[in-house]
């Protein structure tokens, strides 16, 4: 389906197999170009489907969210997009997209499960993307922008004391700005991941003067980080991932401010309860 055409998807459906009663729960589902209605075996393998399905046939009804997103973005925007070698420009408007139309579902309560109820998701979409969209690139454009500086001016740190700097800030960096980046940091967090790019630009700029100060705050950062990776899985929020962010910039660049006053203490703490 490329529209809705479905009438209402019941919540469950059951079906006798062999004797045996067996309960369905019908969603849709993401095929890409096109949505599909199935049948999942349990309600959770429902919530994430119909998501996913709900996000892609709004996208399908918005038109061409690209054109929006080419009308709204400044000139400058645009060439920062452009000029970046982490992603495409056309790659970033598609993650900007998901994003933004994740970000007016959630605002709007959720999927719709009968087509009253869709055309009214659809509206509040529609009235709400351009806006949101423009925003969020916005910001991924001046995200994008930081990066390129970055690593050009990490390019000119040879002096081998700078090493251990260039090299986490590189690592941190992949981390940042991993493939999936736009749609995990979402609407809400990406000001939050310029702000860290940010962080880093401002550190480099202090670690040129200061290579052993730099090193000396690295060490326990890393342990920490460390820690954080063998229980990664745990942190199903990503509380804690963004809380040793948040650490990064206090202890790197107090001058751009940090969330929620991290501390070394708190993250063991936090790290401990996972």
């Amino acid at each position: 389906m490329r529209s809705w055409t479905v009438g209402t998807i019941e919540r469950t459906v059951e079906a006798s197999h062999g004797g045996t009663s067996v309960t369905g729960y019908p969603a849709l589902a993401d095929d890409g170009d096109a949505v599909a209605l199935r049948v999942l075996p349990t309600e959770a393998a429902q919530r994430v489907s119909m998501w996913a399905g709900t996000r892609r046939l709004l996208l399908l009804q918005l038109g061409s969210p690209l054109r929006t997103l080419d009308r709204g973005l400044s000139n400058e925007a645009k060439l920062a997009i452009a000029a970046s070698s982490r992603m495409s420009a056309a790659e970033v408007y598609s993650a900007i997209a998901l994003a933004s139309v994740d970000h007016l579902l959630l605002a709007a309560g959720g999927p719709a499960w009968d087509e009253a109820g869709f055309e009214d998701l659809l509206a509040a979409v529609r009235a709400g993307f351009a806006p949101t969209a423009t925003e969020a690139a916005t910001t991924a454009s001046e995200v994008l922008a930081g990066v390129t500086r970055i690593e050009s001016r990490l390019a000119g740190m040879v002096a081998p004391a700078l090493d251990a700097t260039v090299v986490d800030a590189h690592a941190h960096l992949d981390r940042l700005l991993h493939a999936n980046w736009i749609a995990a940091a979402g609407v809400d967090r990406l000001a939050d991941v310029r702000r860290c790019v940010a962080a880093i630009e401002h550190r480099l700029g202090k670690a040129a003067a200061q290579p052993d100060r730099d090193r000396a705050k690295l060490g326990p950062l890393q342990a920490l980080e460390r820690e954080y990776g063998q229980v990664a899985s745990r942190d199903v929020d990503g509380s804690v991932r963004w809380m040793l962010e948040e650490l990064r910039v206090a202890t790197f660049a107090q001058a751009i401010g940090a969330k929620g006053s991290p501390s070394e203490q708190k993250a063991r703490r936090a790290l401990a309860a996972l």
